[in-house]
């Protein structure tokens, strides 16, 4: 049974040959592993999380003249189907059957009187507990004196005029002059800013999702020369090309970040960067896909 995942790239497979473009060509133009690019033709679309796989399929349509909005949407709307209907196929629980006993008259007695008993034998076993629980309470309370604290007594004394050190010390030097010397308050320590400011300079057609220390994510698609900028206390970055971008961090270039067609994926805090890895599967986050904006 073919999927959507093969409709999808085989679309893509035969506008691609109609314009008579390879897959090398497509992947030196969008920066995409040929292997890739392979993958999607082939409606594998499992190879990386969910966000990489719907910005390459985006990017790759763009370049053979597919609408990659609309394949994307009709991927999504694929895999809700195919959920709500898995989910329909799950058989209903079998009510449980309980039987009824067939007890005669004199069985029904003998039951009533075994639940009396049983009654009773619980009810004196509650009394017991609470009667025991009651008289520890009761010898520990009369045991507990509160302890009087010992008032102290400071005596204070009163500092001699004399003795009270003045805000300036005069001294007497060998001409006879009077020379005061003047005490500096100390000043408060800086204070520091919370926020860090996140830059990022794209030197190479790159796919950059940016998620916020409230998990907002801002996804799009960078052109060389394009610049965004974010605050925040920290963030999480995920690069499809490695090479080509560059990040600052207040004002400070984070050097090189990989090697072209790389997937990286940086924890930015204060601290600077810090490499995380990519885990698959990843749950599919709510978006939003912005264009680049050139300060």
């Amino acid at each position: 049974m073919e999927t959507i995942e093969h409709t999808i790239g085989a679309e893509l497979q035969k506008a691609r040959q109609e314009k008579d473009l390879s897959l090398e060509m497509i992947a030196e133009k969008t920066r995409i592993s040929s292997e890739y690019l392979q993958k999607i033709e082939a409606g594998e679309f499992d190879f990386l999380p969910r966000p990489y796989v719907t910005a390459y399929i985006k990017l790759f349509a763009s370049l053979v003249g597919l609408p990659g909005d609309e394949l994307v949407r009709r991927w999504d709307e694929a895999r809700s189907k195919m959920v709500a209907e898995e989910s329909s196929a799950v058989p209903p629980a079998r009510a449980l059957q309980v039987m009824e006993p067939n007890l005669t008259e004199e069985n029904q007695r003998t039951y009533i009187r075994e639940i009396s008993i049983g009654v009773a034998l619980v009810t004196i076993l509650l009394v017991v507990l609470y009667v025991l629980q009651e008289q520890p309470e009761a010898e520990t309370a009369a045991q507990v004196q509160p302890e009087k604290k010992q008032e102290e007594t400071i005596e204070i004394k009163p500092i001699p005029f004399e003795d009270t050190p003045a805000p300036a010390a005069r001294k007497q030097t060998q001409q006879g002059t009077a020379e005061t010397r003047t005490v500096q308050p100390e000043q408060p320590a800086p204070i520091l800013e919370e926020n860090i400011r996140l830059r990022i300079q794209a030197v190479d057609t790159v796919w950059v999702a940016v998620t916020d220390a409230d998990g907002e994510v801002e996804e799009a698609i960078f052109r060389p020369g394009d610049v965004r900028t974010w605050k925040g206390p920290n963030f999480i970055v995920n690069i499809g090309n490695a090479a080509g971008l560059k990040l600052f961090l207040d004002g400070e270039d984070q050097g090189s970040l990989g090697r072209k067609g790389q997937v990286r994926i940086f924890e930015v805090t204060r601290e600077g960067l810090k490499p995380r890895r990519a885990r698959r599967p990843v749950p599919s986050p709510q978006t939003r896909s912005n264009s680049s904006q050139v300060q």
